[in-house]
């Protein structure tokens, strides 16, 4: 065990300092190999290797693990380069895109100034055209004023016409028609349910009694009041409705003028 340790320790002394850094981890692991080493010892002395043959195979596996940790350093330094490229190209980009959004701006901004000053000088020809049309008309109605206090004024003459109200007569109901009985007269009711009109009808009556004989039921009459039903019309009158009212027109026969 002592053997094997102080070897280790010559080995580890040979690596140059620049190497240091990168064999530590290489050195931790040799110092496992090497218990392991010791917890095996046996089974390398039974199986024929020499002490020789181990410090080779430990050397082999510290160099491979010192290239490895080489390789991944340099991936890691290489790493950072392509993500500052990307980087700087990223901000490139948006330079430019913000330089373009600002020139968009101050061109919008001086398009809007330019309509503004556009609609500011037409809003200003308006007003001033309203002003003078304003000042023309002052202008002839003050012309017109003074021609007429010099001559005279002849109102016009107007026609008075009453127009009479229109409309028509309608039919109204005052009493509506309805059916009712009067009487028109008599006639004769036998006892046995028989019946005879006229002015002769109790002459009727006692022939018909006699053809009867004594012992039949025919044994006396009775006079009946005889109705009829008629319909009584209804009653009815005209009336005026009013379709358009009296109104009174100014007809203009002559108009007003100055002499």
């Amino acid at each position: 065990m002592k053997g094997q340790l102080s070897k280790v320790l010559e080995t580890w002394k040979g690596y140059s300092k620049k190497r240091k850094g990168a064999v530590i981890g290489a050195f931790f692991l040799v110092l496992l190999c090497g218990g392991y080493g010791v917890y095996a010892a046996s089974g390398f002395e039974t199986e024929g290797f020499s002490e020789e043959k181990k410090m080779a195979l430990d050397k082999k596996q510290t160099e491979k693990k010192a290239s490895d940790q080489k390789k991944n350093s340099v991936k890691k330094t290489d790493e950072p380069k392509e993500i500052n490229e990307k980087k700087e190209n990223k901000d490139t980009e948006q330079k430019t895109g913000s330089e373009a959004e600002k020139e968009t701006d101050s061109k919008k901004k001086a398009q809007k100034d330019d309509s503004s000053e556009a609609k500011e000088d037409s809003r200003s020809s308006k007003a001033e055209t309203a002003k003078k049309q304003e000042e023309k008309k002052v202008a002839s109605a003050a012309t017109t004023s003074k021609e007429e206090k010099k001559r005279e004024w002849v109102p016009p003459v107007y026609e008075t016409i009453t127009h009479p109200e229109e409309g028509h007569y309608e039919t109204k109901v005052i009493v509506p028609a309805y059916e009712t009985q009067r009487q028109v007269g008599t006639y004769v009711l036998s006892s046995d349910g028989a019946t005879f009109y006229g002015e002769d009808a109790v002459l009727q009556w006692g022939e018909y009694a006699q053809s009867k004989g004594r012992g039949s039921n025919v044994t006396s009459y009775s006079t009946q009041p005889l109705w009829e039903t008629y319909t009584v019309p209804a009653v009815t009158e005209q009336v005026w409705v009013v379709d358009k009212a009296a109104w009174v027109e100014n007809k203009l026969v002559k108009e007003g003028y100055y002499k």
